[in-house]
């Protein structure tokens, strides 16, 4: 898909309009969104500089783990506990919401490359 020009826009800060538009990929936000999310990002950094410390994150990978066998997420109905994912769930944060992959090849594909599996090509397990 070709990539629509940038467009001018005039402000009362820049009447001559030699600011850039937003780019295609922002076109379906209004001006006061990407204002509130530009205001929400500029906080969350100034915070996360203020504190000084960078946020730990874990990623558990199991072979054949569904989302809910740790017990933090199945609240005991599994007849099995989990008891030190269940303190790093407690102490820390617990994902209640995210995507993932039909098969191990590409979700693993996806996390490490950053890139959607149609991408890549690795779609399936085996050979792509």
């Amino acid at each position: 898909m070709p990539k629509s020009p940038a467009a001018t826009v005039e402000t009362p800060s820049d009447p001559a309009g030699t600011v850039a538009a937003a780019d295609s990929c922002s076109d379906g936000l209004s001006r006061t969104a990407q204002l509130a999310l530009a205001a929400h990002n500029l906080t969350v950094a100034t915070k996360a500089q203020a504190d000084g410390k960078k946020p730990n994150i874990m990623i558990i990978w199991g072979d054949d783990v569904g989302w809910n066998n740790p017990s933090a997420y199945n609240r005991g109905m599994m007849g099995y506990s989990t008891p030190n994912i269940d303190r790093v769930a407690k102490e820390g944060g617990l994902f209640t919401d995210w995507y993932g992959q039909q098969s191990c090849t590409a979700g693993r594909a996806a996390f490490i490359t950053g890139q959607s599996p149609f991408r890549t090509g690795l779609l399936k397990v085996g050979l792509p």
